[in-house]
């Protein structure tokens, strides 16, 4: 199964995006519907808070043997830098999303460049598996 949307960068498209991923919730167990929702949220809306001003975000999940497979893509303001976690202990305030991808998410990247990509997999049955981090390129 396959879906995909170009939302706007608007703060209403989060909701869009978690929308856009209703096809895939017959197929998920609740605890991984759960963790998508709440990760496509969190990447839609970085997109819209760090990415240019005015582009869209694409959004785009694949669920194969399962395993989804979801990407963000969005042009970048500025260098096209990818996003960093967020030391939690240094009292910075916001940069939970790729605290909670890290936590949440199976398998997960990210791609510099332009549009910048950050993608995660998620078991469809709900357990945490092996859980792989990749360093950014």
């Amino acid at each position: 199964m396959h879906v995909h949307a170009t939302l706007p960068a608007l703060p209403l498209s989060a909701r869009a995006a978690r929308e856009v991923m209703r096809p895939l919730e017959p197929s998920l167990h609740p605890d991984a519907w759960g963790n998508l929702q709440l990760l496509i949220t969190e990447l839609v809306t970085n997109g819209v808070r760090h990415g240019a001003q005015g582009e869209a975000i694409e959004i785009e999940a694949t669920l194969e043997r399962q395993t989804v497979t979801v990407r963000v893509r969005n042009r970048a303001s500025g260098s096209g830098s990818l996003p960093e976690i967020v030391d939690q202990e240094a009292g910075v305030e916001g940069g939970l999303g790729l605290v909670l991808l890290d936590r949440l998410s199976n398998r997960w990247g990210m791609r510099a460049g332009d549009p910048v990509e950050v993608w995660f997999e998620l078991d469809a049955e709900g357990g945490s598996g092996e859980v792989t981090r990749l360093r950014p390129r």
